[in-house]
């Protein structure tokens, strides 16, 4: 993270630069009597430059700076997922049954990483999207952030400061989508690596959703947490998601469920209502209060065309319609883990 940071550093930079550079072609205008609309302000061949310059800059930064990163993330995150998993296995089956379970089935992650790595691939979903989304969040940003200036009753100086600030802030746009899609792509694949070593270990049918207990875990994940998911169902998790799988071993026909006891909504409901407020929001809490909404009601699930599914925090007029927007999550929560092995097999 720290290293996207100070590469995107340059890019602010450039365009406070750029931007400064805008304010006084503006000031020397108005000081001459002209008016400067934001219609006069997209026509300015400076304005255009710099926006032009702006996307080439990101759109860069997104192919030769994030992918590669994301790129080498992945490939670590495969191989520490592995000992992970490893360490689980031992620590739920015991040292005998996890070697053999290792040696029948997998020596080496490299199918994987392969797989793993796919959606960073040239012209794959992800780095296409980096491509993309990138420029166009940004752009979009600096534009807004250059006509409130532009619009707003301030004298030739403030405005020039006023933009350089408000632009430079606004170009930090595409830092934060790179830094938040490097996080999501780094937690799937660790996440994925995994999955795919269970699945196909065949000892392993299904696996069970886990969410961390403290205020920063959403609620969608604590309603979802403690889910049973067959093995071959990818975790669906939002952006910035921090679930995790706990696998569900079948033994010698014996089933093996390393469980923690206490789910995070047992662990939600025991706290005080700050805690509570932090996690849930006021709408969700006092509707909860109200009895309208059960905590395993709390989730849904979207999809998005590059990452995939994702289980999401129901909003509060959702809630407000009814139980039905609530209904797949907690079909999915309440399941069995016998439900599970039964459909599986």
């Amino acid at each position: 993270m720290k290293q996207l940071q100070a590469s995107y550093q340059q890019i602010v930079q450039r365009t406070a630069a750029r931007a400064e550079a805008l304010a006084k072609e503006i000031n020397t205008l108005r000081e001459a009597g002209e008016a400067v609309s934001v219609g006069r302000l997209v026509r300015l061949e400076r304005y255009q430059l710099m926006m032009a310059e702006l996307g080439a800059d990101v759109e860069a930064y997104g192919l030769q700076v994030v992918t590669p990163a994301v790129t080498a993330l992945q490939e670590e995150n495969v191989w520490l997922a592995q000992q992970h998993a490893a360490q689980m296995e031992r620590l739920a089956v015991g040292d005998d049954v996890a070697l053999e379970m290792q040696r029948a089935h997998i020596l080496s992650p490299s199918a994987n990483i392969e797989a793993a790595v796919g959606l960073m691939g040239n012209g794959q979903p992800v780095r296409e999207y980096l491509r993309r989304s990138l420029p166009l969040a940004t752009i979009d940003a600096v534009e807004r952030a250059v006509a409130d200036v532009v619009t707003g009753d301030l004298g030739p100086k403030q405005a020039a400061r006023a933009m350089v600030r408000e632009a430079g802030k606004a170009s930090g746009i595409g830092l934060q989508r790179a830094m938040t899609i490097t996080r999501t792509e780094a937690l799937r694949v660790y996440r994925e690596s995994q999955r795919q070593r269970w699945q196909e270990s065949e000892a392993v049918p299904a696996y069970r959703r886990t969410a961390a207990q403290a205020e920063r875990t959403c609620i969608a994940c604590i309603a979802m947490d403690g889910a049973i998911m067959p093995i071959d169902e990818p975790l669906d998790d939002h952006v910035n998601g921090r679930c995790s799988l706990v696998p569900v071993f079948v033994i010698d026909g014996e089933v093996v469920s390393p469980w923690r006891g206490r789910s995070a909504r047992g662990w939600l409901e025991e706290q005080p209502e700050p805690t509570q407020l932090k996690v849930m929001g006021p709408g969700r809490l006092a509707a909860y209060k109200r009895g309208d909404v059960q905590l395993h009601e709390m989730a849904r699930r979207v999809d998005h065309p590059t990452f995939g599914g994702a289980w999401v925090p129901r909003t509060v007029a959702d809630i407000e319609k009814g139980p039905a927007g609530g209904r797949a999550g907690k079909r999915v929560v309440e399941r069995t883990v016998e439900q599970v092995l039964q459909v599986a097999a």
